[in-house]
């Protein structure tokens, strides 16, 4: 659970116990609608907690429950790093990390579960100006159907997928001398696809490159990761 959910809900029971102790303070037509707006506060809190709390129990359900019916089940982790430098304090660097699951309820179909953290820095400065840096964070809860072209004990086994996403991202912009500045733009569901190649190299162990796109609309924008990792199947 994360802590700024209870931080709210002791804000909210706490402004509902100051209303009835300070209630000989607080005009008489007004203690309704404060007292309304602190219960408001609070069931609204209590939802978004049952919210994830119903979809962790979900997911759960949906693994254990899976992971007796598929017929294999793959996990896979991979990562991809890029640095452009121009000079020491003029560069870009980026890296990115994700870990999946993938249930294959078909010898050619899978259901995926992954998780992408991302993170990205730029650095720049110009002749009697400040440095400047930039940093973005990003993380991606996917979920795909995965349609592979040839059958598990081929070499090579490209394959397409296509889901949805949620995405959180944040920036943080910082310059020399100045307090840093963050940008938090709305998290929310963006729909995802993608292509990539598994390369078999033993019985339950291979190689995978994929390249995944997260297309937010609201934003006018498309995410692309390019990632190569391994794959452990059983």
């Amino acid at each position: 659970m994360k802590k700024i959910n209870t931080i709210h809900l002791k804000k909210a029971l706490t402004s509902i116990f100051d209303l009835k102790n300070d209630s000989n303070k607080v005009p008489k037509k007004h203690r309704l609608k404060l007292l309304w707006s602190s219960l408001h506060k609070f069931n609204h809190r209590l939802v978004d907690i049952s919210k994830r709390l119903s979809l962790v129990l979900s997911f759960l359900i949906f693994i254990l429950s899976s992971k007796a019916q598929a017929i294999y089940t793959e996990f896979g982790i991979s990562q991809s790093y890029k640095k452009t430098s121009f000079s020491t304090d003029n560069y870009v660097e980026s890296e990115m990390l994700s870990g999946s699951v993938s249930f294959y309820i078909w010898e050619q179909v899978a259901l995926e579960f992954s998780y992408t953290k991302g993170l990205a820095v730029r650095k720049e400065t110009e002749v009697n100006y400040p440095i400047k840096t930039i940093t973005q964070y990003s993380s991606v809860y996917g979920t795909d159907l995965i349609l592979g072209f040839a059958d598990r004990q081929s070499t090579f086994q490209p394959f397409i997928k296509g889901g949805a996403a949620y995405i959180e991202k944040r920036q943080v912009t910082q310059d020399a001398g100045n307090q840093p500045s963050q940008y938090n733009p709305k998290p929310g569901y963006v729909p995802s696809y993608g292509v990539g190649l598994k390369i078999k190299l033993t019985q339950n162990f291979g190689l995978s490159t994929s390249l995944d796109v997260w297309k937010d609309d609201s934003m006018s924008t498309n995410d692309l990761a390019s990632r190569t990792g391994i794959t452990w199947m059983f």
